[in-house]
């Protein structure tokens, strides 16, 4: 459908007159349909005219001119504009533009700079004043404040945006499903039509028994179009649910029945409350609390009746530990222990703690550029300020990053 329409507000004949007159009006109640609108008042016989435009389109003035404006048979300034066609001159500053969505001026600036002056839906843009080769605009009256080349500038409006949307549904339990695309907030109203089916509006219902892909194409009063696709898939899966009944009282050792009532169901678990890896954890954000400097690994062991956590800090190559006492859900203290012996390179990573022969050691690799494996010992209590020996690069590692230590009988990582 062509874009640019055209409005003859005015005639020579009266009764031809007081018709367009009466079309004026509808049409000026009308006008947020009209995603955009030029109008400027022509010099032939002193009509004033509107051309609708489209996001797709882009307004420039060309050929400037003089003309003897027969109203008044006084010689006037005048513009066409490449929307209007170059039958249709309009006075140089009696035009006007009003969008109802956000656009942008564009042009060159004294100084040969592209500049954006952007604008808002139902804002009035108008030349304000000439000068030389350049124009200043008002945006709703106000000076934007740039100078743009008058014969170089540019008037385009944002298009309209429908996205895509989907739904699901099941035929035999609802029987149709209300649908539309995700509709802008600006601009409009807009006329629908549906494919398949036809349908015409927004929202529409409809009853697929496959999965159907709907394409809603939108029309502007302005001739504008725009499409989108709505998917309607469809699902039937029963609801299933879980319940049981059981004795609201037994008593000790009694033995007693628990009925499983659950609907729909193929495979059950049973959970009696016990504390395992299925229920939903609980975690608390305990903060930067040993020193960290991109803390990469963490690493926990058992130290008689105490825990303990090492906490390996990449960007410095460095080692925090944190002490539990008894319990993991304690408050750690945190020790900040460095570079140990001054033999961790930075870009530190993995660490694996062992106890043997009654002693605690830790091995740890890193480094990029400086490739180590260290040896840390802790002596008889991971409570004790370690010290770590850096045996170098042993096997040519390239940026070594995780570790694992294999023994015939692994320890627990517990001291008894």
């Amino acid at each position: 459908m062509k874009c640019i329409s055209e409005y003859n507000l005015f005639t020579k004949e009266k009764k031809v007159f007081l018709f367009f007159l009466i079309l004026f009006s509808f049409f000026s109640r009308t006008s947020v349909a009209q995603v955009g609108t030029l109008t400027g008042t022509g010099m032939s016989i002193c009509n004033q005219y509107s051309f609708s435009i489209c996001p797709t389109q882009t307004i420039t003035p060309f050929n400037y001119g003089s003309q003897n404006y027969s109203c008044n048979n006084t010689t006037l300034p005048d513009v066409s504009f490449n929307i209007m066609g170059s039958g249709w001159r309009v006075m140089i500053n009696s035009w006007f533009f009003v969008a109802t969505v956000n656009g942008q001026l564009k042009g060159y600036d004294n100084s040969g700079a592209l500049q954006t002056i952007p604008f808002l839906a139902t804002n009035t843009i108008t030349p304000l004043s000439y000068s030389g080769n350049f124009v200043q605009f008002a945006i709703n009256g106000v000076a934007s404040g740039t100078l743009l080349n008058s014969t170089t500038f540019s008037i385009s409006i944002n298009p309209v945006i429908f996205a895509g949307n989907s739904y699901t549904y099941c035929p035999s339990a609802t029987g149709s499903v209300t649908i539309n695309p995700n509709s802008p907030s600006q601009g409009g109203p807009w006329t629908y039509n549906w494919q398949p089916g036809n349908l015409n509006g927004n929202p529409v219902i409809v009853n697929p028994t496959v999965n159907t892909i709907y394409t809603v194409t939108v029309n502007s009063n302005a001739g504008c179009s725009t499409s989108a696709t709505v998917g309607v898939y469809i699902n039937c899966t029963s609801t299933t649910t879980a319940f049981f009944t059981c004795p609201d009282t037994v008593c000790v050792n009694q033995t007693f029945t628990v009925n499983n009532t659950s609907t729909n169901g193929s495979t059950y678990y049973w959970n009696f409350c016990q504390g395992n890896t299925n229920n939903t954890p609980q975690a608390i954000n305990l903060g930067n609390i040993g020193f960290f400097s991109g803390p990469v690994f963490i690493t926990i062991a058992k130290d008689g009746t105490d825990y303990y956590a090492f906490v390996v800090n990449n960007t410095f190559g460095t080692l925090s530990r944190l002490f539990f006492g008894s319990s993991l859900l304690n408050n750690p203290v945190a020790t900040n222990l460095g570079n140990v012996s001054g033999a961790f390179p930075s870009s530190l990573e993995d660490l694996h703690l062992e106890f043997e022969g009654g002693n605690w050691y830790g091995i740890v690799v890193g480094g990029l550029g400086s490739e180590s494996i260290i040896r840390i010992s802790f002596g008889n209590s991971l409570a004790n300020i370690p010290t770590a020996v850096n045996m170098g690069n042993i096997g040519g590692m390239s940026y070594p990053q995780r570790l694992k230590i294999l023994i015939l009988n692994p320890s627990k990582l517990q001291r008894s």
